[in-house]
């Protein structure tokens, strides 16, 4: 697994140099509406790799300014409806008419994710990172404790 993970953290620590936040947010912030869940979604589709390289790219994505939406949309693709697997194992294992199926009855799923997961997200409480964790951790860091 350890040259996995050094290709992933690799190539998380590029997205985070080579793509500024500023359009990080812009393409797949919580403000990008449609088209960020659509980016998020697609570049779930087609990325490569396990979860040794998807998460640490992941994980860059939220760093760089990726909203909950399009990250939830991101992982659901990327586990649901990923085209590398449709073509190197799904075809030639089980047959074009099973992977069809198969994509079609879990292509609204990510959709499902993407509803959900900043629902629950911000009902975590703050000992599992939920929002409230976020807020004090931007607490502290303000000059003198004073709240912001």
């Amino acid at each position: 697994a350890m040259p996995f993970l050094i290709f992933g953290f690799g190539l998380a620590g590029m997205i985070t140099v080579l793509v500024p936040p500023s359009t990080m947010g812009r393409w797949m912030g919580e403000d990008s509406g449609a088209r960020g869940l659509t980016i998020g979604m697609a570049a779930g589709a087609v990325s490569p790799g396990g979860p040794y390289v998807v998460y640490p790219i992941a994980a860059a994505f939220l760093s760089g300014g990726a909203g909950l939406g399009p990250m939830a949309g991101f992982l659901g693709a990327r586990n649901l409806v990923t085209l590398n697997r449709l073509l190197i194992w799904d075809i030639p294992f089980v047959g074009a008419s099973f992977a069809i199926t198969r994509i079609l009855v879990s292509i609204w799923l990510p959709f499902v994710s993407i509803a959900l997961l900043p629902i629950v997200y911000r009902l975590l409480p703050d000992r599992l990172g939920g929002p409230d964790h976020l807020r004090a951790e931007q607490v502290e860091s303000s000059p003198k404790g004073e709240k912001e």
